[in-house]
């Protein structure tokens, strides 16, 4: 993960910081105050960018506040021009008669554009992300943390423990259940790590914090089609719980205030409840591998990493989107749109106890003693090691008499059916 002082300015913005800094130097006499502002600017940029993404503000702003000053320069030096210029139309002759006119042309330039440098400073260090904390408290409810823990075995049969966080929303309830959304990618690690690790699942175990520090089981998932990236979870309702859920959700439009809210990651083993304020800056269209089309919402509510999968809310507490990903050299982020979710939530599918999700299908569980084979992802067995034709044998022990072959297999690992070798370090155990 980048840090915050590792923000890449987009082009336009360096150019119009040149433009200007350029238009500061040409006759000013103030050039050298402006370069000064200039060299301060480039060492504290790391904290003035850092400072603009912890307080939730485009961290393109103090940047461009520097080139303000620098056209305020620019701006001070032509007025003090022009009053120099209307002097002499005035035919005043006396040079002290000039500077003192061109004087009171430059208090009026200084003054004015004082004013509107410390209009700029103010709106740009003012607190615009205060949110109504009535509406913040009811967000809040709709939130929660999503802990996702699993065992599985890499291709080549080697067992390895993982766990991942993210967030989650809560959508609705009947008299049993409640149901969330989060995205695929928080509670499935075959869905980011297929190939190198996540080959063959052994057990999983999601479970779902609320505020009110409860840990509960999720008891069913519900994977959207087309490899969308995002799930249902369900939870029991037990005794004495209550958490909102949403009562309306609205269509989203662009500029709109938005408020994202999820749970990122503050180091490896903490996480923190983070809220983020923003304007939606635009809608796109995303394709799947299948062809299969959904909308995204686009905003600059700035999140971090973990907070995939929690909520992109309106000023009304309506919920718009599943936030899923960031862009942090834009500082954009994107979010499944709910109400397209909402439309295709029928389409969801789950597996069985006995078997795990892996793309669009559902694939069977291999016993504890078996294999899932790397050609063909079939389940099989340790081969035997003692030839079928009783006049046949190898001459090292330690090789498996396969098909009329003696196949050595490297240390720690066994032959199995389909003629590859694995290793078998499982450490199966039940799940819960």
């Amino acid at each position: 993960m980048k840090s915050k002082s590792d923000y890449k300015y987009p082009t336009w913005v360096w150019i119009i910081f040149v433009l200007i800094m350029l238009l500061s130097f040409i006759g000013s006499s103030y050039s050298f105050a402006t370069l000064i502002w200039v060299v301060i600017f480039f060492l504290l940029k790391p904290s003035f960018t850092s400072w603009a993404i912890e307080k939730k503000k485009n961290p393109v702003f103090p940047f461009l506040l520097v080139a303000v000053l620098g056209l305020i320069g620019f701006g001070i030096y032509y007025l003090y021009y022009l009053g120099c210029k209307k002097s002499k139309k005035k035919k005043l002759n006396s040079k002290k008669k000039i500077k003192k006119s061109a004087n009171v042309w430059k208090i009026i330039g200084i003054i004015f554009l004082s004013i509107l440098g410390l209009i700029i400073l103010v709106w740009f260090f003012w607190d615009s992300g205060n949110i109504d904390e009535e509406l913040l408290k009811r967000i809040e409810e709709n939130v929660v943390l999503v802990k996702y823990e699993y065992a599985e075995k890499m291709s080549d049969g080697t067992y390895f423990e993982g766990e991942a966080s993210g967030s989650g929303v809560f959508i609705s309830e009947d008299g049993e259940n409640y149901y969330l959304f989060t995205n695929r990618h928080v509670v499935d690690c075959g869905y980011w790590n297929l190939e190198e690790m996540c080959w063959e699942r052994l057990w999983e175990k999601i479970q779902v914090r609320t505020r009110d520090g409860k840990f509960h089981e999720v008891t069913e998932i519900a994977y959207a089609p087309h490899e969308i990236d995002i799930v249902q979870l369900t939870i029991k309702k037990e005794i004495g719980d209550f958490y909102r859920v949403l009562e309306y959700t609205s269509e989203p439009y662009e500029n709109e205030f938005v408020i994202a809210v999820g749970y990122p990651t503050f180091s490896s083993k903490t996480v923190e409840f983070s809220v983020s304020g923003g304007y939606i800056t635009g809608f796109r269209e995303l394709l799947m591998d299948d062809g299969f089309a959904f909308e995204v919402i686009d905003s600059d509510a700035y999140t971090n990493f973990g907070s995939s999968g929690g909520g992109l809310f309106n000023e009304e507490g309506d919920l718009l989107g599943i936030n899923t990903w960031i862009d942090e050299d834009y500082y954009e982020g994107y979010a499944i749109s709910y109400y397209f979710l909402n439309n295709i939530e029928e389409n969801f599918f789950f597996c069985e106890e006995d078997a795990y999700v892996e793309g669009d299908d559902c694939v069977g569980k291999c016993a504890e003693d078996e294999i899932s084979s790397i050609k063909d992802g079939l389940c099989y067995e340790e081969a035997n090691k003692e030839c079928e034709d009783g006049d046949y044998f190898c001459e090292d022990p330690s090789d498996y008499c396969f098909k009329g072959q003696c196949i050595f297999c490297p240390d720690g690992s066994y032959l199995f059916e389909d003629g590859e070798c694995y290793y078998k370090g499982t450490k199966e155990r039940p799940y819960g």
